[in-house]
């Protein structure tokens, strides 16, 4: 199970590392950066909210 698991992560990897390229060039280095705001964005968000609720 250790074995599939670890290259179910170096699969994902590898393909988020070659696309990657192709997404700055069709987009630009600005625009990647502005789209991966929103995600960041709702995780600290839901951190926030998860140590309220804790304390």
């Amino acid at each position: 199970m250790q074995a599939l698991n670890d290259t179910c992560i170096f699969l994902g990897v590898t393909l988020a590392t070659l696309f990657s390229g192709k997404l700055v060039n069709a987009l630009g280095w600005q625009t990647v950066n502005l789209y991966t705001g929103l995600p960041i964005a709702l995780l600290v968000s839901g951190l926030l909210l998860l140590m309220r609720r804790t304390d």
